[in-house]
């Protein structure tokens, strides 16, 4: 296991890779009607990345919002966070 990083540091884009391959397979999993345990990729992820479980959620439903906004599907379970949509909405307005 990597060293646990410290709460509210950023993710490294390895530990980005990581987690959105994951989530791709998660998808292309649910897509196809295969079973699959989110708890147990989440276990994988924290073991990989030193992050928590909540740090792990968290950076899912970041992805689902992201891919919301692009018009994709996303995981079941992963729905996007409102402040995530509201931070961009802000981006947007430039405020």
């Amino acid at each position: 296991m990597v060293d646990v990083n410290p709460k509210g540091t950023d993710w490294t884009a390895d530990e980005v890779d990581q987690i959105v391959a994951e989530y791709f397979k998660m998808l292309r999993a649910e897509l196809a009607n295969r079973s699959m345990v989110k708890l147990r990729v989440n276990e994988k992820i924290q073991h990989a990345t030193g992050r928590s479980k909540g740090s792990v959620e968290f950076k899912n439903r970041n992805i689902s919002a992201a891919l919301q906004k692009l018009g994709m599907p996303i995981v079941t379970g992963y729905l996007q966070r409102l402040i995530t949509k509201m931070r961009f909405l802000m981006e947007l307005n430039g405020t």
